[in-house]
This record gives structure tokens, C-alpha cells and sequence, in this order.
């Protein structure tokens, strides 16, 4: 017996108002709106749609796999009830060639597809994460040679070393690049991105370090872990003296919290109260 969809559910299979966007938790069936969504569109009377026609994307190759599957034995049982349907029977044999992939999947098929006008071998595979890195690391390593030379060490890099402490030590300096190049390829425009990590902050113009937007990261990094600190430090005075209201535990957590709640503190704010704590 068919599982009934709900009314959320059959909306979703049954909206034609254009683009559509489907969001649940996990196992609550978004797979099989996605499978009767699609069926709609292969049985209805009027200009019946062909499976290979559409593109069904996934996360992973196990979902792909299932999903196919599932597409199978959707298509199984409306033929099983219209055997004579010749169009679901194509359906079937077209089901094997639709675009059900993973998109990396999807983009490995169009380079391979168009390699030619593209310039590179038809034959090439995606590497694996531990190419990657070994990838990665000899490029740094060819970088790091050019930067090295004579007549690459400029300003720049003098003051990259100098201000990340690593002047006498550069072992740290391929995990922070590597680091760098990590958190820019989260970003829509990686190269946008890092252009405006390096635009001058006109630091002339700032009285204090909490104006960049480094230093207010730090405070408010300092701020939330000093919160965790303050709860701890209570349960522990509650632990040890139940009974106790002040004290110096007590006034040393309400100095505590005075400064991770005064807004707008800036830099040497923050250190003349650490002073007095």
C-alpha cells in the first residue's frame, strides 16, 4: 500500500508556480517527495516529460545509487498498473542514462564532455584529499623558494614574519597559507575575498585596537570564553558554600562579569579592568 503524503508533502510534489524550494529534517520523506514529484511530471496526460531530461543532484554517491533505485521501483509500480504504457517503459530504459549525480559528479561529466575546447586530457580523474595536500604542499614549497630569494623578500613579507612571530621559525607559515586559502574558498568570490582582507583599514585614523575588525573579534572571543569562566566559577562557589551570597569568590566573579558586559569596551578599557581583577 502506497504511503499517503501529507499535506505539506503533496504541495510540494504537486506545485507547478515555478521554482521550488523544500526544506525538512532528516527522514521525513524528503526523498520520496522528490521521487513523486518527478513521477508527476513523467505521467501526466498532456506532453508527458522524459526522464533523462532532468538533472537530479545529491551529496553523495550512496544517495545517488539509492535514489536511482527508488526511481526504479516507483516507475515498476505505475507500470505494473499500465502495462501498456509504452512511454513509462521508455522511462525505464532512459532511467539509466539520466543525470543522477553527485556535483562534483555532474562537473566531472562536463569537463570530460568538453576537454577538447577546454585544452586538457579527456582522461584525467579528480584526485583524492591526500593529492590534494601533497599537491598543495609542493606548490607552498615552490612559493616559499621564490619568496626566499635576494630579491623576494620585500617589506611585506618581512612584516608577515615579523608580526606573526615566526621571524626565526617558518615551519608554522605553509599551515597558516594553507589555512588562509581554506577559509577563502567558503566565499562565493575567494579572490574578492582576500582583496578585502588586505584594503587598508586607515589604522592611522583609529584610537584603538577594538576599531579594527581583529581586535573586536578578539574581544569578543575574550567576552564569551570569559562567560564560560563566570558560570564555571559560580557553580563552583555554590558547591563550596552554598549558603555564601558574598565573599571573595562572589566579588571577584561580579568584577568577572562587569567586564565581558560592558559594551562598547576597547582595548585599554578592557586591560585597566584585568589590572584591577
Amino acid at each position: 500500500m502506497a504511503e499517503k503524503l501529507t499535506v505539506q508533502q503533496a504541495r510540494a510534489v504537486n506545485d507547478r508556480g515555478g521554482k521550488l524550494l523544500v526544506s525538512a529534517a532528516a527522514g521525513s520523506g524528503k526523498t520520496k517527495v522528490l521521487v513523486d514529484r518527478l513521477l508527476t511530471y513523467l505521467t501526466t496526460p498532456n506532453d508527458p516529460a522524459n526522464l533523462d531530461e532532468f538533472l537530479i543532484i545529491t551529496y553523495t554517491k550512496a544517495a545517488a545509487a539509492e535514489l536511482r533505485g527508488k526511481i526504479a521501483a516507483k516507475l515498476s509500480q505505475y507500470i505494473a498498473q499500465d502495462p501498456e504504457n509504452r512511454h513509462l517503459q521508455r522511462q525505464m530504459q532512459k532511467l539509466y542514462m539520466t543525470k543522477i549525480s553527485t556535483v562534483h559528479g555532474f562537473c566531472t561529466d562536463i569537463l570530460r564532455e568538453y576537454a577538447y575546447k577546454l585544452g586538457i586530457a579527456g582522461d584525467f580523474r579528480v584526485a583524492d584529499e591526500n593529492e590534494c595536500a601533497q599537491l598543495q604542499l609542493s606548490v607552498l614549497e615552490a612559493m616559499l623558494e621564490e619568496i626566499y630569494k635576494p630579491e623576494g623578500v620585500g617589506n611585506n613579507v618581512r612584516a608577515f614574519l615579523e608580526t606573526q612571530g615566526i621571524s626565526r621559525n617558518d615551519n608554522l607559515i605553509p599551515q597558516l597559507i594553507t589555512d588562509v586559502y581554506k577559509s577563502s574558498i567558503c566565499h562565493l568570490d575567494p579572490d574578492r575575498w582576500l582583496r578585502k582582507c588586505a584594503e587598508p583599514m586607515g589604522e592611522e585614523d583609529l584610537e584603538d585596537p577594538s576599531q579594527t575588525p581583529w581586535g573586536a573579534y578578539l574581544i569578543c572571543c575574550l567576552q564569551e570564553t570569559l562567560k564560560l569562566h563566570i558560570a564555571a566559577l559560580q557553580r563552583c562557589l555554590d558547591a563550596a558554600c552554598p549558603s555564601c551570597v558574598g565573599g571573595a569568590g562572589a566579588s571577584l566573579g561580579r568584577r568577572m562579569h562587569r567586564s565581558t558586559c560592558h559594551s562598547g569596551a576597547g582595548w585599554k578599557d578592557l586591560y585597566v579592568l584585568w589590572r584591577v581583577i
